[in-house]
């Protein structure tokens, strides 16, 4: 791997006189400082201006967000759920037990760019179907839930400039243009 990335940087340089703004983005920390050690001198001759990002530090420069993991994302929606939202003791336990499961359904739904009107509207429906002619009338809709709170969440987040990735991704789609038109760095190479 380090022979190709020794390769590519060369056919860059190469390519690349003086004065090139150049940005330069990696899978990992661990290119990133490969390239950074290696070939910083090489850059600085050539009086080229090189930033150096991993993917996930280049997408939240873009979108000045900042990703988290997966249990701080837990924590927010502990902080939003609202007890009173569920009639009965064993709807809040049934609503925690898939919490995990729904918060990645979130992030795979706004990676996906599925539109979430039509989604939960499609899956609500189905579960009123399924529940036809029942007796009781307040009945749980687990779904109904999923979609109060995949909005509440996404608020809280987004006010917060704190994202999971699905929620990244679908931010960024929108500000790749502005990004690119006010930014003077026009190569930039994925490494």
């Amino acid at each position: 791997m380090i022979k190709k990335i020794d390769k590519i940087l060369k056919y860059i340089l190469l390519l690349h006189k003086n004065n090139v703004n150049i940005i330069l983005v990696s899978e990992d920390n661990f290119i990133k400082k490969f390239i950074i050690n290696r070939y910083i001198n090489i850059f600085n001759k050539k009086n080229t201006n090189t930033k150096f990002f991993t993917i996930d530090n280049f997408l939240e420069n873009i979108s000045r967000l900042k990703i988290i993991n997966r249990q701080e994302i837990l924590f927010q929606f502990f902080y939003i759920l609202n007890i009173n939202d569920f009639i009965e003791k064993q709807e809040l336990i049934n609503f925690l037990k898939y919490m995990p499961e729904l918060l990645n359904d979130f992030s795979h739904i706004d990676l996906n760019m599925i539109n979430i009107e039509n989604f939960f509207s499609y899956i609500i429906s189905i579960e009123k179907i399924k529940r036809w002619g029942t007796i009781k009338k307040n009945y749980f809709l687990f779904q109904e839930k999923a979609y109060k709170y995949y909005y509440l969440l996404k608020n809280k987040l987004l006010i917060n400039r704190i994202v999971d990735k699905g929620t990244l991704f679908k931010q960024i789609i929108y500000k790749f243009n502005i990004y690119f038109k006010y930014n003077t760095y026009k190569n930039i190479f994925f490494l």
